[in-house]
């Protein structure tokens, strides 16, 4: 067994939870992710080649470790503490639909192909692979339209929030569209 220093585990420790965020992982599920990384590198710690290179090593453990939960937070239900929202505001909440349905017309005032790559990718949900797929074009071709067609649904989006609102309108933007 490779023996690595105490002071070298609390670097590494420190650094995990930031490795574990950037992947996804959310609240409590944080540490029980930092716990299982620290556990597996303590198990599987002969099988370290460089010690060196311990620090990579463990966050390559924690960023694996980070999938798998989000992986597994895909495949269940999501965690919701009833005391978290008040039922009154969790019914408030506007969800994808909800944004969907208002920011439509705008997609829809886009030019043609703007308004198909955001309904593929953003409101269909296509992958990056999949709209590349369907459009015959390369996947850097269809980030950069995404990027591109992005750009210009937000500036739409803040010429039409910045203007004072529609006597019709509750938001300033959704009525007039």
């Amino acid at each position: 067994m490779t023996p690595i220093a105490e002071d070298r585990w609390r670097r590494a420790m420190m650094e995990l939870r930031a490795v574990i965020v950037r992947r996804g992982v959310r609240g409590t599920d944080v540490d029980d992710v930092v716990q299982a990384s620290l556990e597996k590198a303590l198990r599987h710690l002969d099988r370290l080649q460089d010690p060196a290179r311990f620090e990579a090593w463990v966050k390559r453990i924690a960023a694996n470790a980070a999938l798998d939960e989000m992986r597994a937070a895909g495949r269940r239900a999501p965690h919701l503490d009833a005391d978290a929202i008040p039922l009154a505001e969790a019914e408030e909440v506007p969800g994808p639909l909800a944004f969907a349905a208002c920011v439509a017309p705008f997609i829809a005032r886009l030019a043609a192909a703007d308004a198909e790559v955001l309904r593929l990718k953003d409101l269909e949900e296509r992958t990056f692979s999949a709209l590349a797929a369907h459009l015959a074009i390369s996947l850097p071709a269809a980030k950069a339209r995404v990027r591109r067609a992005r750009q210009r649904l937000a500036a739409a989006l803040r010429s039409c929030c910045d203007a004072p609102p529609a006597p019709t309108c509750d938001t300033g933007c959704c009525a007039d569209a």
